[in-house]
């Protein structure tokens, strides 16, 4: 009875051993492949909002008869030929609105050829924005217009928006399309940097879009950055929500006008806070930026006011509940499935696995569901990647 009692528990271990490592393949592909078909449906719903909100701009900008076409001009009170000061129209407020959406909600599709990359660019960078597709640093300039338009994006999970990005290439195209038409940026350079380099994102005095993702894949513990330069003028700037009272369609940039040149040899990224030399372009503007956001970038390159271990790199402590309310519950639907399969097998005086089996069919999707709500607040438990 002793030994087999001992055959019998080192049974049950191996087989629970087992099942602990059919549980964690199981959340190793949720990560990979199950988290990529939430951000598929959130595309689709995003890109539905996206194209509405654009036919929505386009009837607000017609109500704004006093902009001039083209986007050209100045509309802001100064002094014009004839001495006579121009006007300053008012914004509607729906196409502030539009310019300006909520968090979460969209705000410019990205489009990086080299790449393959086609999504919708929601505004803000928090854990669930980025869940979505692409995010928009609040603080940094809207696609296309003057300043440092700054997105973050995800590496490994959630669709992976900027996965590849490590392969653009000095002089590749990125496109940007808003509500107030489409811009054109080139690639500049790449560099590595560590999680509280905020000056990436800050103000060079030129007109860029600069991306920013997790390095290497897997791993939060490093950033990498793509700059790109805006090609032309910027477009329109609209005045933010809080400032609903003037348009100013200059598109004379602040700064210096910059003189690029794209080397034909890719970027190669660089040890952390080192700029390539190679893929830096050539301009008369400050190469120093001035960081317009504190704090450290966390796990998809979001900028922060906190401390690593309260931002994304930590995770969502809230989601603890969450996880151990349907591990229970994953625990309970199993453990019920067990017993009723067992009850079943006495019952009609058979061992055959036949209708064991059956049983646990029927039951694989209520367990099933369980166990994919448990994994997504597990998920939310980690590090973003």
């Amino acid at each position: 009875m002793g030994q087999r009692g001992a055959a019998r528990a080192i049974g049950v271990v191996g087989r629970g051993l087992v099942g602990s490592g059919l549980v964690v393949l199981l959340f190793a592909a949720y990560q990979l492949w199950g988290t990529g078909l939430s951000e598929s449906k959130s595309q689709d719903r995003l890109s539905d909002a996206f194209e509405a909100r654009m036919a929505d701009a386009l009837v607000a900008l017609a109500t704004t008869s006093s902009v001039p076409a083209g986007g050209t001009g100045t509309l802001t009170g100064a002094p014009v030929e004839d001495g006579s000061v121009a006007p300053t129209p008012t914004v509607p407020p729906e196409l502030i609105d539009l310019v300006y959406p909520a968090e979460g909600e969209p705000l410019a599709r990205i489009v990086i050829p080299r790449i393959g990359v086609d999504k919708v660019v929601v505004e803000g960078t928090a854990e669930g924005d980025l869940r979505k597709g692409p995010g928009h640093f609040g603080d940094s300039s809207l696609p296309g217009q003057k300043g440092n338009t700054a997105i973050a994006g995800h590496r490994t999970t959630y669709g992976a928006p900027f996965g590849d990005i490590d392969q653009l290439q000095p002089g590749d195209e990125i496109h940007l399309t808003t509500v107030l038409g489409q811009s054109t940026y080139r690639v500049a350079g790449t560099e590595i940097v560590s999680p509280d380099q905020t000056e990436v994102v800050g103000d060079f005095g030129d007109n860029r879009l600069t991306l920013t993702a997790c390095h290497p894949k897997f791993s939060a513990s490093q950033r990498i950055v793509v700059w790109a330069l805006l090609e032309g003028d910027p477009v329109p700037t609209v005045a933010r929500p809080e400032d609903r009272v003037t348009i100013d369609l200059s598109t004379t940039p602040t700064a210096a006008p910059v003189a690029t040149t794209f080397p034909t040899t890719p970027t190669t990224p660089t040890s952390a806070g080192e700029r390539a030399t190679t893929t830096t372009p050539t301009s008369t503007s400050a190469t120093t930026p001035t960081a317009t956001t504190a704090g450290v970038l966390d796990a998809a390159g979001d900028a922060g006011d906190t401390a690593p271990e309260t931002n994304g790199l930590a995770g969502d402590r809230t989601a603890w509940p969450g996880a151990v309310l349907w591990a229970l519950a994953t625990l309970a639907a199993g453990t019920a499935a067990w017993g009723v399969a067992l009850i079943l097998e006495r019952r009609r005086g058979t061992t055959s696995a036949t209708r064991r089996w059956l049983v646990y069919a029927l039951a694989s999707p209520a367990v099933g569901a369980c166990l994919f709500l448990c994994f997504s607040y597990v998920d939310r438990l980690l590090p973003s990647y």
